[in-house]
């Protein structure tokens, strides 16, 4: 999940006819001299195609608006079911109010958003550090340096001064990437952050940065498995969500799927042949299609998934929300009202989270903020002690110590008795996590991140240093994010 971007502020200088502009939606520009309007014809410095590639890098910003989302509650004063409003945060990505960055490979540069201002001048690149001076024209005075986005495409990320408002100063952000991918070169980028003093094109000794086994990477469009060490990836399992546990000893997974505006899970064989019956979860109309989320205990003969039904005629009226467990022959066997997001202990003790984190928590009925554990029968369900905000997707360590779960958009991990609470990694500016699973060593741990175009991806961060790769497919390229993620040893 990790991204580098070095921010530089610099106030824009203007060529001629100077506008003030609102706060803070542009940068500022200042009245200097017309410069040359011709890119610089000799070098500069080296450049270096590999490092610093020539060509037109877009620019564009990236905003977080407030989207509204509409829930349901049933008022028990009118006796009648509302709609609720609930605010989301979506990452809108604009166009950059300077246009794009045009680079020539000589060492010149032009801002194409601004020609007739004469916004063209001269940069110096450092093929050693990919640092980056802007030496004249608008940008005079800028230090910025090349990062390599999530497919290795060059970017480069500035802060333009916007005026002030309330006696503050501010700034706008403005990306400019060349959307060219470039996997060796994000490769070598990564064997460059495990060993700084190698040489430039030193190569990783593996792919995925030597991480191992199985990726179930699924959404409720599929499953796809995806090998670690070669990148190859199968789509054995039908439509639908599913998800195995790591220690299982059969490859059987628990399958979420959608019949007839229900959603209904089942355990299903390595091609997908049903293995049980369907059992009820929820229904299109009240439930986001993700939200059941169903979890195979480690001997595969206990079901867990969330269940929510609403049925305002029934008498009494239906309202639950709540983790359920069942056994292969469709048993019901315990059932946790408030709670979301099941996951097992490598012994079979049940762990949730408080159903407030969902979308649309808060209006749910009994609805818990936390994570919560069972014992082996399910019984003496108790609250890992700490204070948590709206937690979700939490994943047992293979030993069974730790915790990893997603909270206030970012990955912490904390003991079973809930001490060491660690946070190890937040989520791209402008981008949301939605997936967790252990390393089968319990060194590392890989996320689900959807956003811009820049950070969705499924990244693995090493624990004991934060070392983060984003997972690739054989062809080189990121492997798609999904809502649901399981990692074993060996193969399928």
């Amino acid at each position: 999940m990790r991204q580098l971007f070095l921010f530089v502020t610099v106030m824009l200088v203007g060529c001629s006819g100077s506008k003030s502009v609102p706060e803070p939606i542009v940068p500022v520009l200042e009245q200097k001299a017309t410069p040359e309007k011709k890119l610089s014809p000799e070098p500069v410095a080296p450049v270096s195609n590999e490092g610093l590639p020539a060509g037109r890098y877009a620019g564009y910003t990236v905003t977080t608006i407030s989207t509204v989302q509409m829930t349901s509650r049933f008022n028990i004063v009118t006796k009648q079911l509302e709609l609720v409003p609930l605010p989301v945060p979506t990452p809108t990505i604009a166009p950059s109010p300077v246009g794009d960055l045009e680079l020539d490979g000589r060492g010149g540069y032009e801002l194409t958003g601004t020609k007739e201002l004469g916004c063209t001048g001269s940069y110096r690149y450092d093929g050693k550090t990919d640092a980056i001076e802007f030496t004249t024209g608008m940008m005079k005075g800028l230090l910025a340096r090349m990062n390599r986005g999530r497919d290795g495409s060059p970017e480069i990320a500035v802060n333009f001064a916007a005026g002030e408002k309330d006696g503050q100063k501010q700034f706008l952000t403005i990306y400019f990437s060349s959307g060219k991918p470039d996997p060796a070169a994000a490769d070598r980028a990564f064997a460059r952050q495990q060993n700084p003093d190698a040489p430039k094109d030193t190569k990783p000794a593996v792919t995925n940065g030597g991480h191992l086994g199985t990726l179930l990477i699924s959404s409720t469009r599929g499953t796809n498995l995806l090998d670690l060490a070669t990148g190859k990836i199968e789509s054995p399992l039908p439509g639908g969500m599913s998800h195995r546990h790591p220690q299982a000893n059969t490859p059987e997974f628990a399958l979420c799927y959608d019949k007839a505006q229900k959603l209904l899970v089942r355990v299903v064989g390595p091609k997908g042949e049903p293995l049980t019956e369907p059992l009820f979860a929820t229904e299109w109309s009240i439930s986001l299609p993700d939200s059941p989320r169903p979890a195979l205990s480690p001997d595969g003969q206990r079901i867990a998934f969330y269940r929510r039904e609403f049925n305002l005629f029934a008498k009494p009226m239906l309202n639950t929300s709540g983790v359920v467990v069942y056994d292969r022959k469709g048993k019901l066997l315990a059932y946790f009202s408030g709670l979301c997001d099941p996951a097992w202990t490598p012994n079979g003790r049940l762990v949730a989270a408080g159903a407030m984190g969902m979308p649309g928590g808060p209006y749910l009925p009994d609805s818990k903020d936390g994570l919560f554990i069972t014992d082996e029968m399910l019984g003496n369900l108790k609250a890992i002690p700490g204070h948590f905000e709206p937690t979700t997707r939490p994943d047992v360590s293979p030993d069974g110590s730790k915790i990893a779960f997603l909270e206030s958009n970012a990955l912490w991990v904390v003991n079973l008795d809930g001490k060491n609470r660690t946070k190890i990694e937040s989520a791209p500016p402008g981008s949301r996590g939605y997936a967790v699973a252990w390393s089968p060593d319990g060194t590392a741990l890989a996320t689900c991140v959807h956003g811009s175009h820049l950070n969705s991806g499924v990244y693995i961060t090493r624990i004991t240093d934060k070392a983060t790769i984003i997972v690739r497919n054989r062809d080189g390229k990121p492997t798609e994010p999904g809502t649901r993620l399981s990692w074993w040893k060996g193969g399928k």
